[in-house]
């Protein structure tokens, strides 16, 4: 889902141009991913990396990087989509509820439940 890794977006290039500078090569292939995965942040996290490498290191902006980048996926739904990803992604995840839900269901659950409304009546 949401997988368009274009790294030719305006924000990803100011983003990877901004941090050339710092890590290494596979460093700046991990950066180009992340930004290009995150293109509507790209801009505010090349500003973060560049902070903390010159407060800290490279490798601890590294390592900043790639915790937002895990904070904001859940499984294959990418935080910074669009709107339509966002619903299409929450009506999957409603469905797999519901499905999950009916599942674990037992009979007697059901017989609960067919009780509990009967009486309410």
């Amino acid at each position: 889902m949401w997988h368009k890794n274009d790294t030719k977006l305006a924000q990803v290039v100011y983003a990877d141009n901004h941090t050339a500078a710092y890590g290494t090569e596979n460093c700046r292939r991990m950066r180009r991913h992340i930004f290009s995965e995150l293109s509507p942040i790209a801009g505010d996290l090349a500003s973060q990396y560049i902070k903390t490498a010159e407060r800290s290191n490279f490798e601890q902006s590294n390592h900043e990087l790639q915790d937002i980048y895990n904070q904001l996926r859940i499984e294959d739904l990418n935080l910074c989509a669009d709107h339509e990803e966002l619903l299409n992604a929450a009506r999957r995840y409603a469905e797999k509820c519901y499905l999950a839900r009916n599942r674990a269901k037992s009979p007697s659950d059901q017989v609960t439940t067919e009780t509990y409304h009967a009486y309410r009546k």
